[in-house]
């Protein structure tokens, strides 16, 4: 099973990034980054949050394994096909969701 370190490195090379550019768009080092993977060192939780928003991906999927409660697989799913949503369909989707949003909780 694959712990936070091992699912970083693979989610950064999914997204076709070395470790230095990781770090540069991180704003840290690659040092730290190589750390991280190794499972050495544990991001803080502000490096945690800037590492998820640069890789486009949750601090749940990283520490699935670490978590209690795992993440559900219909939401990996939803974000799955999301993705793959062309610019337009996406605003659509959002504006979708809107409105059922506000039915839902009038």
């Amino acid at each position: 099973m694959s712990n936070f370190g091992e699912r970083l490195k693979n989610i950064r090379t999914e997204k076709g990034l070395t470790q230095d550019q990781l770090a540069e768009s991180c704003d840290t080092s690659a040092g730290l980054i190589r750390h991280i993977e190794k499972s050495r060192r544990r991001p803080s939780y502000d490096m945690l949050l800037t590492i998820c928003n640069v890789l486009n991906t949750s601090p749940e999927y990283l520490m699935q394994d670490e978590l209690t409660i795992k993440p559900s697989d219909d939401k990996d799913e939803v974000l799955r096909i999301v993705d793959h949503l062309t610019p337009g369909n996406l605003k659509l989707l959002k504006d979708m969701m809107k409105t059922w949003a506000s039915h839902l909780t009038d």
